[in-house]
């Protein structure tokens, strides 16, 4: 029994110092996520013994089946009836996502653990987007502008969403106010502006995540305010700051005349990206059920830019720029579905329960569902303007926050004396 207990103590420490490596460091250290994602799995695998008494909780059942399903959608290439998809690895990281829900559920998490790594994660996110914008004028990680400036602003909504946890003393609570601006400033830096939505999103899902039994008309005022004093201090911030002022009026042109004069500006950023909008939509068109398939939908753009139905420009970029064209290009209308639940089942299983927490940690509980709650609110909203889970660093963040996130909720109520 003592051999046992020691054993425990050592997967705990691993676990959680894993967990510090991959949130801390996911954005200024390159692969340092798939050394703590190695490092986390292979720590799971020596928890199986718990896994049939942590497999009987209902919420854990739920991931485990979420994840499985995600799994066999992604290893279907929608080429062909019963096409497999071997080109990449996506298929299996969603099925070793069940293994690492089961195994986060069985070895303690440490809710702190896992809050001042995704705060650290926003301080060095900005201090290395402070280094590269001095240099480029602009911050892109160490993966692109894109993805570094939606992941860093996800992470610090998240630390915004702990600010609220009124157990915690003033001095942690400033800490992480702290970091979620520093999170929100790499963004910034990185003038990717299709991200910024969630700054008008997240007041709605932390009012509806911490008052949905009590949501009152003055709480639902006071998160619509949020909202309005988020988008006025954003334009005003557009307006002031040279740079940013510099994008969105650069936006603007192009997407205006990309509707009056589209050859001249076809080519542009924004023009590229709405011309590839529309050449999917139009793909989806001509095969709406199933798509073009994984691999078809290459030979379908061919064909469109031959057709002179679309600029050359168009084939320049590795996909779509919007997650749900994309998808309705390559698998029709099943792939758009199915896209649909990959974030709505999780969203629905963070949604807080009314369990019976002990008092002392009733806002940190709160806190975390919120928090996952928001990861794929996130996704939804960055997948407007970008491909996530094409992509290697998007499917991994998303996997690991869910896991993460809710495998802390789990060991909170298990600690308040729930099975």
């Amino acid at each position: 029994m003592k051999i046992y207990s020691g054993l425990q103590r050592v997967e705990e420490v691993v676990l959680n110092f894993s967990i510090f490596l991959f949130f801390s460091l996911f954005l200024v250290i390159p692969h340092a996520y798939s050394v703590a994602g190695i490092l986390f799995l292979l720590t799971c695998f020596f928890s199986m013994p718990e896994w049939r008494n942590i497999y009987q909780d209902i919420r854990v059942r739920r991931f485990v089946w979420y994840f499985l399903c995600v799994a066999f959608f992604w290893s279907m290439s929608f080429d062909g009836w019963w096409a497999w998809n071997l080109d990449g690895d996506l298929p299996i990281k969603y099925f070793l996502a069940a293994v690492c829900i089961m195994g986060g559920c069985s070895i303690r998490i440490h809710p702190r653990m896992l809050i001042y790594s995704i705060a650290l994660g926003c301080i060095f996110s900005a201090g290395l987007a402070l280094i590269q914008f001095s240099d480029v004028e602009k911050a892109s990680g160490y993966t692109n502008a894109i993805r570094f400036g939606d992941i860093s602003l996800l992470m610090g909504m998240i630390c915004w969403v702990f600010f609220a946890i009124r157990q915690f003393p003033i001095f942690e609570r400033a800490f992480l106010a702290f970091a979620g601006c520093m999170g929100i400033t790499a963004s910034l830096l990185s003038l990717s502006r299709g991200g910024w939505f969630l700054l008008l999103v997240a007041p709605l899902v932390f009012c509806y995540g911490f008052y949905k039994e009590k949501l009152t008309k003055a709480r639902l005022g006071i998160a619509v305010a949020a909202v309005v004093v988020v988008a006025v201090v954003g334009w005003m911030a557009a307006k002031d700051v040279p740079a940013l002022n510099q994008r969105f009026a650069q936006a603007t042109e192009q997407a205006r005349g990309y509707f009056t004069d589209r050859g001249k500006y076809v080519n542009t950023s924004v023009g590229v990206r709405l011309e590839q909008w529309r050449m999917s939509w139009n793909l989806g068109l001509e095969k709406p059920i199933t798509g073009w398939g994984d691999h078809g939908v290459w030979e379908g753009r061919k064909q469109f830019v031959l057709r002179g139905k679309a600029d050359p420009s168009a084939l320049h970029i590795a996909h779509t720029h919007n997650e749900f064209l994309e998808m309705w290009a390559r698998r029709g209308l099943i792939g758009v579905i199915s896209l649909a639940l990959i974030y709505i089942v999780p969203f629905c299983i963070f949604i807080p329960l009314d369990k019976a927490v002990p008092e002392e940690k009733r806002t940190l509980y709160r806190s975390l569902h919120v928090a996952g709650m928001m990861v794929p609110v996130g996704y939804f909203i960055f997948g407007l303007s970008e491909v996530f889970f094409f992509l290697n660093i998007g499917n991994i963040f998303y996997i690991f926050s869910l896991i993460l996130l809710f495998s802390a909720i789990k060991w909170i109520e298990r600690d308040g004396g729930m099975q």
